[in-house]
């Protein structure tokens, strides 16, 4: 059974550990305009990890905040549908300025990639960027290797 921490709390999958079935703790919720009355997006942090990520809550019978007073120490998942998850990113590097467009627009995604602790995508992505800005430096294009072709190091 989780601990009482005073806040609220919700367990579901964490979406920055990956923790499933953890407890988060509801540290803040806002009204949700397009969602009506009973429509909220609040600030929860893990317990395991302790970072956190905005979930969109909607009140099955209820159009209190989940962060309210009334809930506290309180699982709210049996009056809340919990239907979406955006985990708050990190700040991602960004490409100088003077970087040509098409390469801007590939660092840019594999930043975001690193900010979401997806290393394997971004040093693919990285790496991308580097093939593209010396393509014109080298003046050799990539081949590729006639499939069943046996390479020979010498």
């Amino acid at each position: 059974m989780p601990q009482k921490s005073g806040h609220p709390t919700i367990v579901e999958t964490c979406p920055r550990c990956g923790t499933q079935e953890t407890t988060l703790d509801v540290r803040g919720a806002t009204n949700d305009p397009d969602a009506g009355s009973r429509g909220w997006v609040a600030f929860v942090v893990c317990r395991r990890c302790r970072r956190p990520s905005l979930f969109d809550m909607y009140g099955r019978q209820t159009n209190h905040s989940p962060a309210s007073p009334e809930w506290d120490g309180a699982d709210v998942n049996p009056v809340y549908n919990i239907t979406a998850t955006k985990p708050i990113t990190k700040s991602a590097a960004r490409c100088p300025e003077y970087v040509d467009d098409k390469i801007v627009r590939i660092f840019d995604e594999a930043a975001l990639a690193v900010a979401f602790s997806a290393f394997d995508a971004a040093g693919a992505m990285f790496r991308k960027t580097i093939d593209i800005s010396t393509r014109g430096i080298i003046g050799i294009e990539p081949q590729s290797v006639p499939q069943g072709a046996m390479l020979e190091f010498g």
